[in-house]
């Protein structure tokens, strides 16, 4: 067994050592303690959650950003906006169905009715003769809300995506 000799030079820096890992281990925890505190959310309750907004009433289109993708590259952008002439009327009613009225230069289509259910992330309508069109929610409050369309098809090669952004306003 070989001996170790410590001279008194060699014990003060084991010493100053030991402190100075001991600081650091503190240091270290108590930052790891604090850090969720400081990057933790703030509730804004201004905006509440979309699972909470009832859509329940009648939600006039404001616009429609129209955006085209060909093989995952924009390829056009067209944005339409909403007046008396021309529009979208959707009228969500409590027992769950939907009544859409378009109208276009000034001209109401005849009503287009379904059924439609809701999360906090979507909108599913199923029209009544049978197509279901689902509505991703990107925001929503009790008077606005701002829904994404997303249809996608293949032709050989190609991969293309229609993206339909939908402004929305309460109405009634």
């Amino acid at each position: 067994m070989d001996t170790v000799c410590l001279t008194e030079e060699s014990i003060i820096q084991i010493q100053i050592t030991q402190s100075f890992m001991k600081k650091l281990l503190f240091t270290t925890m108590l930052v790891a303690l604090a850090l969720p505190i400081f990057s933790s959310c703030s509730k804004d309750d201004s905006t509440p959650a979309a699972a909470n907004v009832s859509i329940v009433g009648q939600w006039q289109m404001t616009k429609m950003v129209e955006q085209y993708y060909v093989n995952g590259q924009l390829r056009g952008e067209e944005t339409i906006y909403a007046d008396s002439q021309n529009g979208i009327l959707l009228e969500f009613r409590d027992d769950y169905t939907f009544v859409m009225i378009r109208t276009d230069n000034g001209e109401a289509d005849t009503p287009t009715t379904g059924t439609y259910v809701k999360t906090a992330e979507m909108v599913v309508l199923t029209y009544s003769y049978g197509y279901t069109e689902t509505l991703k929610i990107e925001s929503m409050t009790a008077k606005e809300a701002v829904v994404v369309y997303e249809y996608t098809s293949t032709s050989g090669t190609e991969t293309s995506k229609e993206l339909r952004r939908i402004y929305l306003t309460k109405v009634g």
